[in-house]
């Protein structure tokens, strides 16, 4: 037994009798597994990337909502001699311009500004549509107040979102 270790210590006499190397065959089936897995592993890394460019581009409708909302009620918080029905709302802003805004159903009830007599500019982005149930609310006893319903949904490629956004703004001072 001691001289079958020492041959085999000495003479490499595993290495010499193994084969070496792999077949053709196992060769083959290696490279195919590994070209499935890739093919799978690439097809999830892009169906990520698609559905984080279409949730960011959402989430930008989204956040310009928000915006538009903002936008609307601090110039009427500061603002004044409120007028207007459901789809649209007059003022004074601070600076003594005469504002606007809108729920335009000529286009889709899109949300559009007027500031003295200038040009309506809308202030959503396309997709956002908003439904008929939105609009203001306009409160004239006591402290003035306007309420501010929007509803509708978000919509880019195949992805919808609801939206349903109501704020309630008071005027600042007392007029």
């Amino acid at each position: 037994m001691k001289k079958l270790i020492k041959k085999l210590l000495t003479t490499n006499y595993f290495l010499l009798t193994s084969p070496r190397g792999f077949t053709l065959v196992e060769t083959m089936i290696a490279v195919t597994l590994f070209t499935i897995l890739m093919t799978i592993g690439s097809g999830a890394v892009l169906n990520t990337s698609s559905i984080y460019r279409k949730t960011a581009n959402l989430r930008a409708a989204v956040d310009n909502l928000s915006f538009v909302m903002e936008d609307m009620a601090r110039n009427l918080r500061l603002g004044s001699e409120y007028t207007g029905s459901d789809y649209i709302i007059d003022f004074k802003a601070v600076d003594g311009t005469p504002t606007s805004y809108i729920f335009d159903s000529n286009d889709n009830y899109k949300i559009k500004k007027q500031k003295g007599s200038g040009q309506f500019e809308t202030l959503t982005l396309p997709e956002i549509e908003i439904d008929s149930s939105s609009g203001f609310e306009l409160d004239n006893t006591g402290q003035p107040m306007v309420t501010i319903r929007i509803s509708g949904k978000v919509i880019y490629k195949d992805l919808e979102s609801e939206i349903n956004l109501q704020t309630t703004v008071s005027q600042r001072l007392l007029e």
